[in-house]
């Protein structure tokens, strides 16, 4: 991850994306779409849906529809 790390600074010459913000990307994208937690847990490897509640944090999202998805 060093080397793909230090590819992606030197692509986009910001220090602050590394491979990790393509993960949250990600998860963003599918919160967005409403996509079911549990869905995300799985595809992203996470062994708690709970995880994934620190990146909606600081998002305008509709965590009640969030909530339903887990039901």
């Amino acid at each position: 991850l060093r080397d793909t790390n230090s590819y992606l600074e030197k692509v986009f010459k910001d220090e602050s994306i590394r491979t990790h913000s393509f993960r949250c990307a990600f998860i963003k994208e599918l919160l967005d779409d409403n996509v079911n937690v549990k869905l995300i847990q799985e595809l992203t490897g996470h062994k708690s849906a709970s995880s994934i509640y620190r990146y909606i944090q600081n998002r305008n999202i509709d965590l009640s529809s969030i909530l339903n998805s887990i039901r």
